[in-house]
């Protein structure tokens, strides 16, 4: 995996953008949703089955309220 470079740091507010209104349409289905970004990007990628060129900067997973 190639490491973002400072050209490509914008991907990180772009990506933090998308999440916020992910979140807002997860709450309105009633539905719930964390940020996770305490994980390891190479396990990530591997267990998601992704390209070398994708590299994972956060999850959302999503479920039903407990």
């Amino acid at each position: 995996m190639r490491a973002l470079s400072a050209v490509n740091s914008t991907v990180y507010i772009e990506a933090g953008l998308a999440s916020q209104n992910f979140l807002l349409e997860v709450v309105s289905l009633d539905l719930g949703c964390t940020y996770v970004a305490g994980f390891v990007p190479p396990k990530a990628a591997k267990f998601l089955n992704l390209s070398n060129e994708d590299i994972p900067i956060a999850l959302l997973p999503v479920g039903h309220k407990a």
